[in-house]
């Protein structure tokens, strides 16, 4: 009895084992991900700066396009 007892224990320990080694190589799969997921967002941050830095390039050359409608639509003005 007792040497079942002492097989089913080591058994138990056994597959205790394997179960902190699963989850060990779980963790380094999650963990690979993530660093993925952070490398793709430093990358995403970064077209994002872009759009914003062209984004107000085209809202400066609307202004200046503006001005200058104005200043032509003022020389006709005067014209006439």
């Amino acid at each position: 009895m007792v040497r079942l007892l002492l097989i089913l224990n080591l058994l138990a320990v056994f597959l205790l084992f394997l179960a902190v080694v699963n989850l060990y190589f779980s963790l380094r799969k999650i963990i690979s991900k993530v660093e993925e997921l952070e490398a793709e967002q430093l990358k995403l941050y970064s077209k994002l700066k872009e759009l914003k830095t062209a984004f107000e390039k085209l809202e400066n050359s609307l202004e200046f396009l503006q001005n200058q409608v104005k200043i032509l639509s003022t020389g006709f003005r005067r014209k006439e």
